[in-house]
């Protein structure tokens, strides 16, 4: 299930909550909690992406270094 899906699950759950909620009180609880949710969901996806980056991305730059033409310039300069 990806991201899309589960946004859009979430905007039917509040869709239907606004439709079917008994008090005003109960509507502005559970949107304060999908809220919070929504937001703890989007800095734990944040920090995986930043994470990711920094430990995989730094290995494909160290790859890149030393393949094809920098090699080659390498071996050039070198003698």
């Amino acid at each position: 299930m990806g991201l899309a899906e589960r946004t859009v699950a979430l905007v039917e759950v509040v869709f239907y909550l606004v439709l079917f909620s008994p008090s005003r009180l109960v509507l502005l609880t559970y949107l304060v909690g999908l809220g919070s949710l929504l937001v703890f969901y989007f800095m734990y996806i944040c920090t995986c992406t930043t994470l990711y980056i920094t430990t995989h991305g730094l290995r494909v730059r160290a790859k890149r270094r030393t393949t094809g033409l920098g090699r080659w310039m390498s071996y050039r300069h070198e003698g």
